[in-house]
This record gives C-alpha cells, sequence and structure tokens, in this order.
C-alpha cells in the first residue's frame, strides 16, 4: 500500500524547490524558506 505525507507550508519560499527521485521510485522535496526572528535583541537597550 502507498504512504501519503503532506505538508502545508504558508509564505514565501527563498528559491525555487528541488525534487529528487530515488532509483526505488521514492521522491523528496526540498525548499528552503526564509526566515526572520521578530522581537528585541539581548543586546539593544530600551
Amino acid at each position: 500500500m502507498g504512504r501519503l505525507n503532506r505538508a502545508e507550508i504558508i509564505g514565501n519560499l527563498g528559491r525555487d524547490p528541488e525534487i529528487r527521485s530515488f532509483p526505488d521510485g521514492d521522491e523528496v522535496l526540498s525548499a528552503r524558506e526564509p526566515s526572520a526572528l521578530f522581537g528585541r535583541s539581548p543586546h539593544s537597550e530600551g
């Protein structure tokens, strides 16, 4: 029986996703998601 893995990512990607195929028929998707840290720096004043 086949497997189903699903993930929904909402947002901007850093670049186009890449799909790699393996000899046994499996496929893997690689995607980069840009990240940003929000909040106050521990070194900032105020």
